[in-house]
């Protein structure tokens, strides 16, 4: 049984999931519930695209664990409270069966200021969206350090998707730092 397990956390662990999604592919309502929610305050986002240069997806290959293709650019959510401004980075990631689709918060240096479950569509798995599950990527700006099972603690009876966004997390924020430090911003 373990065995069987472990074969298919690793099947789904290997599933290629799409590069990235955008604004367009969450409804508007969701969206907005998660950014009023995970800033305290109504915001205007300013969408934008960061171009991934092939150098740089070539570089990233074989670094990643969730991410078997990469978008032509990363696109983001640029917000601003105040003088603290920050990004929101929007994926999906697989589940047991299905794919789920998460907001990743980032403040201006990286450090990931919230992790928020969009769309959970599996009957077990959704209590990724804890806030003492999410609450554990608070404050991380290393990807290295973003690890399922030892910096991040796997949640029972969730375990492929606690594994899954973990991963997907670490992917995302490798990504969005690479591409800050040879954009220059």
């Amino acid at each position: 049984m373990v065995q069987l397990r472990i074969a298919l956390i690793y099947l789904i662990l290997t599933i290629p999931v799409a590069a990235q999604i955008g604004p367009g592919d969450i409804p508007s309502k969701v969206l907005n519930q998660s950014l009023r929610t995970n800033l305290n305050s109504e915001v205007v986002m300013e969408w934008v695209a960061w171009l991934i240069p092939e150098e740089l997806k070539e570089e990233l290959r074989g670094s990643l664990k969730m991410k078997r293709s990469l978008p032509d650019s990363l696109v983001m959510g640029k917000w601003k409270l105040g003088e603290e401004v920050g990004y929101v980075l929007l994926d999906r990631a697989p589940s047991k069966v299905e794919t789920f689709e998460y907001a990743l918060y980032l403040q201006e240096d990286g450090s990931i200021r919230a992790v928020d479950v969009l769309i959970y569509r599996e009957s077990e798995g959704g209590e990724i969206d804890h806030p003492a599950f999410r609450k554990q990527f608070v404050g991380k700006r290393n990807p290295r350090r973003i690890i399922p099972g030892r910096t991040i603690q796997a949640i029972s009876g969730a375990t492929i998707s606690s594994r899954s966004i973990t991963y997907s997390v670490r992917d995302l924020l490798t990504i969005f730092l690479k591409l800050r430090a040879r954009e220059g911003k």
